[in-house]
């Protein structure tokens, strides 16, 4: 191989320190560092560049930058504690109602209190849960014969949330109401009674809702045991289509469940008028009923709180590993540059 000169020696100079020349080529750069002093100089400032380089950095500047690493990601996990713990905020008030008829009874309380016609006390009387749904039947105890039904949502906390309610004045101070639900995909009426001392069962009614002058509106009945005194239960529709024996149409009149229930004593006779209020004035009837109009907000919320908690841990988290990079790029480019 030829002799090399000086430019070309000192080129070659930082791939020979680092041993990236081939065998014939490093043996012609010692050949001339062995003959010139000045590459030879340049040579042995170089390899102590690299080594100074190389040379772990001080304690007290590693122990800097570990506290910094740590500080970041302790920021990071307590970004992701604050932004679960704010979720849980959020998702507690909207389901913050109690599992207990009291705490229910007051929370359906301040929902009619803002009704200025029909405010009322609301009292809890019996419950019942599909595990996800608690159906609730109640009366106003700030106005005789007024009852309804509720209906709450369970949140994994455990705690209940409101989704509606509907309520309303009865003529009687026995009486069995009735709201038309969905639980497990199949339709079912809810069946509320109170006040039935003295009944021994109670009739659904099936029938038309025109009135006949030859005959009574009841083409037939599904008769169910008072076992309580005050009920909540559940009954498929079905079960009384099953028990009327009707079906959708009878002597050309549309059947539907008619939404009124007679009151039966021991000997199956029709007991209703015993339980009416008295001085009792159909033309004052109303109805009110409330519904949580946007169900699906607090989620949004909760959505919305976790992602700024993501974005917050992601830059604390990136922000060190870039810092890292940097570093890295940094040394790099410095051994390169000697």
């Amino acid at each position: 191989m030829e002799r090399l000169t000086c430019p070309i020696v000192r080129d070659l100079l930082p791939a020979d320190i680092e041993g990236l020349t081939e065998a014939e080529t490093h043996a012609a750069v010692e050949a001339h560092l062995a003959e010139c002093g000045d590459c030879r100089t340049l040579r042995d400032r170089m390899t102590e560049d690299l080594s100074d380089k190389a040379r772990p950095a001080p304690s007290r500047e590693l122990g800097f930058l570990k506290k910094i690493r740590r500080i970041r990601v302790l920021a990071a996990v307590l970004c992701a504690v604050l932004a679960v713990l704010c979720a849980l905020w959020v998702y507690g008030l909207e389901f913050d109602i109690a599992p207990d008829k009291a705490a229910i009874s007051a929370a359906l309380t301040a929902r009619v209190a803002g009704d200025n016609r029909h405010a009322g006390e609301i009292y809890v009387l019996e419950t019942l849960s599909d595990g996800r749904t608690l159906y609730c039947w109640f009366e106003d105890r700030a106005q005789e014969g007024v009852y309804g039904f509720a209906q709450l949502e369970r949140g994994f906390t455990g705690k209940y949330r409101f989704r509606n309610m509907s309520r309303g004045p009865t003529d009687q101070l026995g009486v069995v109401e009735m709201k038309s639900a969905v639980i497990g995909g199949v339709d079912v009426l809810l069946l509320g009674g109170d006040g039935l001392s003295g009944v021994s069962s109670f009739a659904v009614c099936v029938g038309t809702d025109v009135h006949l002058p030859d005959r009574d509106q009841v083409f037939g009945r599904a008769i169910y045991p008072v076992e309580n005194d005050q009920f909540l239960m559940t009954v498929p529709v079905e079960e009384i289509w099953q028990k009327t024996g009707l079906g959708a149409v009878e002597d050309g009149w549309q059947m539907r469940i008619l939404p009124w229930i007679r009151l039966l004593d021991e000997a199956g006779e029709d007991i209703t008028e015993r339980f009416y209020l008295e001085n009792r004035d159909t033309s004052t009837s109303w109805s009110s009923s409330t519904t949580n109009a946007e169900p699906g907000l607090v989620y949004f919320y909760v959505a919305v709180v976790l992602a700024f908690g993501a974005v917050l841990m992601r830059y604390f988290l990136l922000e060190d590993r870039d810092a890292e990079k940097r570093k890295r790029g940094e040394k790099d480019e410095s051994v390169h540059a000697s």
